[in-house]
This record gives structure tokens, sequence and C-alpha cells, in this order.
């Protein structure tokens, strides 16, 4: 047999394509068994995710959300399985319909309401218990009754409210007040921002007084 130094060019050239062929096989089986080994320690560790149609959701909106706007939007109503990871989806409000990955939306769960009107006062006669709503057709008026005995120091509108004589800040003569610049707001944004705190300005999470302390 001719050594691959005595080879003519054509015979060279053969030889060459058939270690070429034979290295071109080997670097794709090698490919393929990387890979295998690169999507093992990608999913170790992790659960498939899966949305029926039907399913409510919460869709995540890509990009910088404000500090006022919530990252999540919703509910949608999935309504079509494009592929294992990609569905359409329908806003309950509006009724519009958007395409996403499956990583951009969560499983929608609904409140049920347990009460629908209950007197906050445990020694207050007038507690109407029978006003207690049934969740699942389970009465939970007598729940109710042992919450309001024993957490009715919780719920006669006492805590968080100081009861003590009058309060005291001592300060020098000397002293002046600071002003500091209030937190600036975007002007795209204050519209968003008065109605949130009016809102909970309603609803006494935030109670909204004037006050005395020196301002810009």
């Amino acid at each position: 047999m001719k050594s691959f130094d005595r080879l003519n060019t054509s015979e060279w050239a053969n030889k060459l394509a058939e270690k070429l062929e034979v290295l071109r096989d080997w670097a794709a089986d090698r490919s393929v068994i990387e890979s295998a080994k690169r999507k093992e320690n990608y999913d170790r560790g992790k659960s498939e995710r899966k949305l029926n149609v039907g399913d409510k959701v919460w869709v995540r909106i890509p990009g910088k959300c404000s500090k006022f706007e919530d990252a999540w939007k919703g509910p949608f109503i999935v309504e079509k399985e494009l592929s294992k990871v990609n569905f359409r989806v329908r806003n309950v409000e509006n009724r519009k319909t958007k395409i996403i990955h499956i990583n951009l939306a969560k499983l929608y769960v609904d409140r049920v309401a347990s009460v629908s009107a209950v007197t906050v006062s445990a020694d207050d006669p007038g507690l109407d218990k029978s006003n207690v709503s049934l969740v699942g057709d389970v009465d939970m008026s007598g729940e109710l009754d042992v919450v309001l005995s024993e957490f009715g120091d919780v719920l006669d509108g006492s805590v968080g409210k100081y009861i003590g004589g009058e309060a005291c800040i001592g300060v020098e003569d000397e002293a002046k007040p600071v002003s500091l610049k209030p937190y600036h707001v975007p002007h795209a944004m204050k519209e968003k921002v008065r109605y949130s705190l009016s809102r909970m300005g309603r609803g006494h999470r935030l109670p909204l007084e004037c006050s005395n302390c020196s301002c810009p």
C-alpha cells in the first residue's frame, strides 16, 4: 500500500475526503452528546410549567415598570395553545388578545370572600352573626365567635392609637426647621400618584392631614 506522502493528487484528495467525513461524523455525534449534557444540567431542579385552555393567568409586562404600576397585568384567559411554550391569551376587561411565552404567565387565583359584613366590636350587642356568608356550604359564624372572643381587643379600634397623656418633644431654642425637597414625580405620573393617594386616603390606610412642619 502506498504511503500518504507518495499518493498522487487524485488519491490524496480522496483519502483526505474520507478522513474529513469521519471527523465530521465524530463531531456531529459529540455535539449531540454535549447538547444532551447541557440540557440535563440546565433542567436539573426545574419543574415543567403547563397551561390549559380556559385557565386564568397573570401576564408579566416586559421592561422596567414604574413604582406605581404592577409588573403583572390581568387576569387573562388562555384561548389557544400555539405550541408547548407559546399561548394566545385574552384580557378579561377589554377582550384584547396577545401571544405570550409561558415564562411570562402565572396562574390567577380568585379570592373568596368569607365574611360579607362583620361588626368589629366583640361586645357590641348589635353584632348580626346571621349576616356571615357561607363558604362552600360551611357556616363560619361559630369560628367568628371564637375570633371575636379571643381577639376582641384587636378589633375594638384602640390598637394603633395613643391613649395616654399629651406627648412633648423637646427642641432647643436655637433649633431651626429643616426643609427637604419633596420626592420628584414625573409629570406623566402625577395623575396616577394623585389617584393612588386619594384612594388610600378613602380606605383609611393613609390618613391625609395638613402638617405644621416646614416645607419648601
